[in-house]
């Protein structure tokens, strides 16, 4: 049986191809091979793949890490003018196949002992901060106009999602949730990071349903939206003192009159 053209390259750029090879050899066991090293690096994930012991219909895919400084095929290695990575989110996405002599949380565990942004499988993925808005609007545009959402979830220095992690620093996690309105609707759902003193980008100037709701976590969490036209209290006395939910507080704590 003979099959279309399934020899595929694919080229990704780096500021730091070497780091990006090492990456990709000690996360996947990948081979790669250096040509020339801080140049161009060739990644060949595995042979062809096979579907009951024969050939598949998938061939063969080889994947290319070059200097972003020298987009490739230019014979001058220094490249003809500078180029620097998308910084905003905006980047490639690469989906692997994992074999069944692995497993996704051996992979995640390596990625991030190499530095890589946890995406928890359970989990809303963590948005950047500085993402966080131009997202909403895409999605608003896309037809994900309706507010479920926004919870707030405090974190003291030395715990975070998986539990303890000495590392870890105090911050707070913001999840959104978007829906469709309408027949088969459909909802997204994403987290922002703020480190202790940061804040989160405001939506209510996209979404009217964030003002409020915004609000409540600055009220019960303590996390501060930046442009929010009215932050202040919502549920409790405009005199309280601290922010209840934060896991700092202690949940027998005296509160006149209350208790």
């Amino acid at each position: 049986m003979t099959y279309p053209n399934t020899l595929i390259f694919m080229d990704f750029p780096s500021d730091d191809p070497e780091a990006s090879a090492t990456f990709y050899h000690e996360v996947f066991g990948w081979e790669v091979e250096p040509r020339p090293a801080g140049v161009f690096h060739r990644i060949v994930p595995g042979q062809n793949f096979l579907v009951d012991g024969e050939q598949g219909p998938t061939g063969n895919l080889h994947m290319g890490i070059y200097n972003v400084n020298n987009a490739r095929p230019h014979p001058d290695p220094a490249g003809t003018a500078p180029r620097e990575l998308s910084r905003d989110g905006r980047t490639v996405r690469v989906w692997v196949l994992v074999s069944d002599d692995d497993n996704a949380d051996a992979i995640m565990d390596r990625a991030i002992a190499h530095g890589a942004t946890e995406l928890p499988a359970n989990a809303p993925p963590i948005i950047p901060a500085t993402r966080h808005v131009d997202l909403a609007r895409e999605l608003v545009a896309r037809g994900y106009r309706q507010l479920v959402t926004i919870a707030a979830s405090h974190w003291p220095a030395g715990r975070g999602r998986g539990g303890a992690a000495p590392a870890e620093v105090e911050h707070h996690e913001v999840a959104y949730g978007l829906r469709t309105i309408g027949k088969g609707s459909k909802v997204v759902l994403w987290s922002v990071r703020a480190d202790a003193g940061q804040s989160v980008p405001s939506l209510a100037g996209i979404l009217a349903g964030a003002d409020w709701q915004e609000r409540e976590q600055w009220d019960l969490v303590g996390v501060h939206f930046a442009g929010h036209p009215d932050l202040r209290r919502l549920m409790l006395p405009d005199d309280w003192e601290g922010h209840p939910l934060r896991k700092d507080e202690a949940a027998n704590a005296p509160r006149p009159p209350w208790r």
